[in-house]
C-alpha cells in the first residue's frame, strides 16, 4: 500500500470515535455549531446518563436487599408464628387432656359420693333405732346430736359430712356409756304406787338398777325396742343397795349377787 494510501486510512480511522460523539450528540438533542462545544456537551450528558445508570443500579441493589431483608423477616416471623401455634395445639391438647382427667376424676367421686351417701342414710336410720334404746342419762347428752338427725334424708340441706360427723359423734358418746358403770338419780314409780326419788346404776347398755334410800325398794331395767322398760325387784333390794354403796366408795369392794332380766 502506498504512503498516500496509509496516511489517509490513519486519519479516518482517527476521526471515526469524533464522528460517532458528534452523531450522539446528535441523537441527544446537542445542536451542531461548534464540534468541540458539541463534543464536550454529549461526553457531558454521556457521563450523566452512565451516572444514572449506575445510580438506579446501586439503588436497585438496595432495594434488593432492602427486600431480601424483608422477606427474611417475614420468613422469620412465620417460623414465629408456626411455633407459637404449634406450642398452642400442644397447650391445648394438655387442657383437654387434663380436663378429660379432671371429668374421669369428678365422675369417680360422684360415683364415691352417691354411694358414701347410701350408707349415711343407712347409719341415720340405725342411730335412730338405736336412740329409742337409749336410758335417759345418755339420751339426754347426745339430744342436740341426734336433733340434728334429718327426718326426711332425701329432703335436707345438711352436708354430707355434717350427717356423718353427727352419727359418729352419737355412736362415740354410746359407746363410752356402754363401756362404763354410770350413777343416777331419777323418779321412779314403787310397787304400791308412789313415786320416789331413788339412786340409779346403769351397766352399760344391758343393765340397770334403782333402789330407795331406805333400800325398801328396788328395781331392774332393759332395753326394749320402745325404750327402757322397769320391773320391780323389792326381794333383791338389799344386794342392790349394797352394790350402790361398794361402787360410792361407801363399802368395800365384794362379790354382790344381783338379778339379771333379758327382754
Amino acid at each position: 500500500m502506498k504512503r498516500s494510501t496509509r496516511m489517509t486510512l490513519l486519519m479516518t480511522l482517527g476521526a471515526l470515535p469524533m464522528l460517532l460523539i458528534v452523531s450522539a450528540g446528535r441523537a441527544l438533542g446537542v445542536q451542531d455549531e461548534d464540534p468541540i462545544e458539541s463534543t464536550r456537551a454529549t461526553l457531558d450528558k454521556l457521563v450523566e446518563i452512565r451516572q444514572l445508570i449506575a445510580k438506579k443500579r446501586y439503588g436497585w441493589k438496595d432495594d434488593e436487599q432492602t427486600l431480601r431483608d424483608r422477606i427474611e423477616l417475614v420468613k422469620s416471623q412465620i417460623a414465629s408464628y408456626e411455633q407459637r401455634i404449634e406450642e398452642s395445639e400442644a397447650s391445648i391438647q394438655d387442657a383437654q387432656k387434663k380436663k378429660a382427667e379432671l371429668e374421669a376424676e369428678s365422675q369417680e367421686l360422684e360415683t364415691a359420693s352417691q354411694a358414701f351417701l347410701e350408707s349415711i342414710v343407712g347409719f341415720e336410720a340405725q342411730t335412730k333405732d338405736l336412740l329409742q334404746r337409749l336410758p335417759e342419762p345418755i339420751a339426754q347428752k347426745v339430744r342436740q346430736l341426734s336433733q340434728q338427725l334429718p327426718e326426711d334424708p332425701a329432703q335436707t340441706e345438711i352436708s354430707i359430712s355434717r350427717r356423718f360427723q353427727n352419727v359418729i359423734g352419737i355412736l362415740n358418746e354410746v359407746n363410752g356409756f356402754n363401756a362404763e358403770l354410770t350413777p343416777a338419780s331419777e323418779i321412779r314409780t314403787l310397787r304400791d304406787g308412789s313415786r320416789a326419788s331413788v339412786s340409779v346404776l346403769y351397766f352399760g347398755l344391758g343393765q340397770a338398777y334403782y333402789v330407795t334410800t331406805k333400800a325398801d325398794a328396788a328395781g331392774i331395767g332393759t332395753a326394749t325396742a320402745d325404750g327402757w322398760a322397769w320391773s320391780y325387784a323389792d326381794e333383791s333390794a338389799p344386794e342392790i343397795d349394797l352394790a350402790m354403796k361398794i361402787f360410792r366408795g361407801e363399802k368395800p369392794a365384794a362379790y354382790v349377787k344381783l338379778p339379771v332380766r333379758i327382754k
